[in-house]
């Protein structure tokens, strides 16, 4: 891993002054921080999120000065939602800067091993809420993003909220480990060809270890007892705005433990001949060169 200092007073953040920024699930948790500190910094904020209690407390708790934040109620799961938060956002800034694919949940208790039958004696099929929302939320909020930044031939930032889990295997998680796993799939498997594209579009991802937010409340006390490290939401938003701000940053995920950042892309790509064998590496930066080579021709 490469150690990365981000410190809450990061020049780098300043530039985030009169970006418009478009963030999901910016209610509670890592979004409602994110979007308190893009607005403190003089961004133009808009999220997307089905918390309207906390939206709207959050709207008259930050309306004051020349960039009020603007709420749109609706789920990341439902395109139609989505397609009128970038339209709304497009319609009252002109544009889009920064995209933070942040919304995400997690069900406690995941049914996918527990043989939950109806009342009939069959096997009940599982709810699958937390791949609609953290998978592919996520890669309808992309698809969105990429298509509003093209349009606009002008430079723009894709960062979406991982998790430890897109990395490790989490016990009793199976969807949600899932889910982390496909966003992470989804950030490489279009930073090559993002790379390509004479728009300048960047994606990268940030991947929290435990946060302490509503949203993992009921095993905080687990975390404490066992002297586990926890992340504030403050932390994740330091990586958030490093990732969207800087330039230099493409592809790479910046993974946060007890507020400690380290980039850990880089050193994966750089030991890949060791875990996946020399031969298997050949093999397959063969096969990405001839997928580059086929998407130019």
């Amino acid at each position: 891993m490469t150690s990365v200092d981000i410190p809450a007073d990061y020049p780098l953040f300043a530039e985030a002054k009169d970006k418009v920024v478009a963030i999901t699930g910016g209610a509670t948790g890592i979004g409602a921080a994110t979007v308190s500190r893009l607005h403190s910094l003089g961004a133009y904020v808009s999220f997307l999120d089905v918390d309207r209690k906390n939206a709207e407390a959050m709207i008259q708790e930050l309306s004051g000065g020349n960039n009020p934040v603007r709420f749109y109620p609706g789920s990341v799961s439902v395109w139609a939602d989505q397609v009128r938060f970038f339209e709304g956002v497009v319609a009252q800034h002109g544009r889009v800067d920064i995209v933070l694919a942040n919304a995400g949940i997690m069900s406690a208790g995941e049914p996918l091993l527990a043989d939950t039958l109806d009342d009939e004696g069959h096997l009940k099929e599982p709810s699958l809420a937390v791949l609609d929302v953290t998978l592919q939320g996520v890669i309808l909020t992309s698809k969105l993003a990429i298509h509003t930044f093209r349009k606009q031939k002008s430079p723009g930032s894709l960062v979406i909220t991982g998790s430890a889990a897109s990395y490790v295997d989490g016990a009793g998680l199976p969807l949600y480990n899932a889910a982390k796993h496909g966003v992470l799939g989804l950030m490489r498997s279009l930073r090559d060809d993002l790379a390509a594209e004479p728009t300048d579009i960047r994606i990268n991802l940030v991947a929290p270890s435990f946060v302490e937010t509503p949203f993992t409340a009921h095993a905080l006390d687990i975390w404490r007892q066992n002297n586990l490290p926890i992340n504030q939401p403050s932390d994740i938003t330091k990586a958030l705005l490093f990732l969207a701000l800087n330039r230099e940053y493409h592809g790479r995920t910046i993974y946060v433990a007890a507020g400690i950042f380290s980039e850990i892309e880089g050193p994966i790509e750089a030991t890949r001949a060791t875990w996946l064998g020399k031969q298997n590496d050949e093999w397959y930066k063969q096969r990405r060169d001839k997928a580059r080579l086929a998407k130019e021709e």
